[in-house]
C-alpha cells in the first residue's frame, strides 16, 4: 500500500509541476515504474473513475448536481485549439492532396499534361526518399537530427481534459488547416506556370516526413494507451516543444 501511495503521489507531482516524469526527484519511486503504473491504470479506466469519483463529490459538496453538463463541457472547451499530434501531421497529407487537387487541372490545362524525362524520375525519387529519411530520423531521440522522441515519451498530462479536448468530430476539423492549402496553392501555380509544368508538384515534399511521423505517432499512442495532443492551456504552461498527453478512454461528448 505503502508503495502504491508513492506511485500516486510520484503521478500527481508530475500533473501539478507540469516536469517530465524523467525528472522526477529522488525520493519518489523510479519514473519508469511510475509510468507504468499511470499507462496501466489510464487503459484500464482507473484514473477515469478516479477523476470522476472525486468530481463528483467536490461538485455535491458545493451544493450541485454530481456531473456537469454536456453544455458547460463545450462552454468551457470554446476557444481552446486542442489539436491531436498525430491528426496535424496525417492531414498535412490530405491539404497537399486538396491543393495539388486544385493547381494540377489549372496547370494541365493550361500548359499540358507534364511529362517526366527518364533522367528526372531518379532525381524526384532520390529526393522524395531523402526527405523520408528525415521524417524517420524525426521518430528517433536524435534531438540533434530533427528526432522528437523524446518529446512524445516527456509529454505532461492534462490535468483537466474534460474541460479542454474538443469531440473527436471537432478534433478531426481543427486540424485541417485551409490556410496552408491557400499558402501552397498559390506558388504552386505560379511555379507551374512560370517554370517547368513539373515543378508545381513541389508540395509532395511535404508528404513522406508527415505521414511518416503521423503512423509512428500513432503506433506510439496505442502502444502506450494515451493520445498526444499539443495546444494551449492557460492553466497548464509548456515548455518548448513539449506536447500533452491524455487517457484514450477520455469521454467527449458529442
Amino acid at each position: 500500500m505503502d508503495d502504491l501511495r508513492a506511485i500516486v503521489k510520484a503521478i500527481l507531482y508530475v500533473n501539478r509541476t507540469g516536469i517530465p516524469r524523467e525528472y522526477l526527484p529522488y525520493d519518489f519511486p523510479p519514473y519508469k515504474t511510475v509510468y507504468d503504473y499511470y499507462a496501466k491504470w489510464e487503459v484500464d479506466g482507473t484514473t477515469q473513475q478516479v477523476h470522476d469519483l472525486l468530481r463528483d463529490k467536490a461538485r455535491r459538496a458545493q451544493g450541485r448536481s454530481a456531473a456537469p453538463s454536456a453544455t458547460v463541457i463545450r462552454r468551457l472547451r470554446r476557444g481552446r485549439a486542442m489539436v491531436r499530434y498525430v491528426h496535424s501531421q496525417l492531414m498535412t497529407c490530405v491539404e497537399v492532396a486538396c491543393a495539388m487537387a486544385i493547381v494540377t487541372p489549372v496547370v494541365s490545362g493550361v500548359r499540358g499534361v507534364p511529362k517526366f524525362s527518364s533522367d528526372q524520375w531518379p532525381v524526384l525519387l532520390s529526393f522524395l526518399g531523402a526527405i523520408a529519411l528525415f521524417g524517420a530520423l524525426a521518430c528517433t531521440p536524435l534531438r540533434w537530427l530533427g528526432g522528437r522522441q523524446r518529446d512524445f515519451e516527456t509529454a505532461v498530462p492534462l490535468a483537466n481534459p474534460e474541460a479542454v479536448l474538443p469531440t473527436p468530430k471537432e478534433a478531426l476539423r481543427r486540424s485541417f488547416d485551409g490556410g496552408f492549402v491557400v499558402v501552397v496553392v498559390v506558388p504552386s501555380l505560379v511555379v507551374g506556370l512560370m517554370w517547368p509544368p513539373f515543378a508545381f508538384f513541389w508540395p509532395l515534399v511535404f508528404v513522406p516526413d508527415r505521414a511518416i511521423k503521423g503512423i509512428y505517432v500513432a503506433h506510439w499512442e496505442r502502444r502506450h494507451g494515451v493520445l498526444l495532443w499539443h495546444g494551449h492551456v492557460k492553466e497548464q504552461p509548456l515548455g518548448k516543444d513539449q506536447l500533452f498527453y491524455s487517457s484514450a478512454r477520455v469521454p467527449t461528448p458529442e
